[in-house]
């Protein structure tokens, strides 16, 4: 799913990431606007504050353009949902060790549209998000289609990580396949619409504006294998069995009533707690 034709229509290339822009219209004209080609600014990774309609020339700022939505049906819910109408746009690939940049073109939309047509994978939540502050006052989900769970989704970015899943849970040792999904966890919000994409000087992994649920304009799908190669390799360092031998004397874990620990007096250097915040913080 995570694969493109090069350049010379032959060669195969594993996609990074593809850049997701939400399509507007002109006040003006009602032209087509796609916020990613007329409003980023490539140079400085910002949107431009001001920017001319490529249509009929108008100066045009993000709070005068007006988002345009398409509804479908979706099956798994036995629903009708109205989405914002978005566009891939820039795709960046690899082949061995060299990068490549191109414009989505009619194979990947090809990819693109047979994935869409595929029903959503059985360990993809369907749940409805129930209604709450950050989702349903501070932040209208529904403003974006999403109103369930599988929605914060595209379609491959769900098949992706639902695959992931299947074979982690599969795995017949226990202790091993609680890793794995433990580990395939860590990809899930960096493959949800939160994703932002970012130009210059920031890792394009991970990029959700922390604390709130946020759908940016300019979203980046980035491919299963770029958030999760980094994060084995950090793994493999912190529980390497060499580094966690060194003073394994003085390591306890346990779960159990904090008033009953069995931890013995003036035996405490720190303690580290995380209780549930008020609405400020989430």
């Amino acid at each position: 799913m995570y694969e493109t034709l090069h350049a010379d229509g032959k060669t195969r290339g594993r996609i990074a990431y593809t850049v997701w822009s939400e399509v507007f219209s002109c006040p003006e004209c009602a032209g087509e606007i796609v916020f990613t080609d007329q409003a980023l600014d490539t140079k400085t990774g910002r949107v431009k504050a001001v920017f001319p309609c490529p249509h009929c020339g108008s100066e045009l700022t993000k709070r005068r353009l007006e988002r345009l939505y398409e509804s479908r049906f979706d099956p798994s819910i036995d629903s009708t949902i109205r989405t914002p109408r978005r566009k891939p746009t820039v795709i960046v690939y690899s082949i061995g060790d060299i990068t490549y940049q191109k414009r989505a073109d009619a194979s990947d939309m090809e990819i693109l549209y047979r994935v869409d047509r595929l029903p959503v994978a059985a360990e993809v939540p369907l749940d409805r998000i129930p209604p709450m502050h950050m989702t349903h006052q501070r932040a209208r989900m529904d403003h974006f289609g999403i109103t369930h769970i599988h929605h914060f989704f595209l379609p491959r970015a769900a098949h992706a990580l639902a695959a992931m899943w299947r074979r982690a849970d599969a795995h017949p040792d226990s202790r091993i396949r609680h890793m794995l999904l433990y580990f395939v966890e860590q990809a899930i919000v960096g493959m949800t619409l939160m994703n932002r994409h970012h130009v210059i000087g920031r890792a394009n992994v991970n990029q959700n504006l922390t604390g709130v649920y946020y759908i940016p304009s300019i979203h980046e799908e980035t491919a299963y294998w770029r958030i999760l190669g980094g994060k084995l390799n950090r793994l493999e360092k912190t529980f390497n069995l060499r580094s966690m031998k060194k003073d394994q004397s003085h390591l306890s874990i346990s779960t159990g009533d904090c008033s009953l620990t069995q931890l013995p007096d003036d035996s405490v250097d720190y303690v580290f707690t995380d209780p549930p915040f008020g609405e400020n913080i989430y």
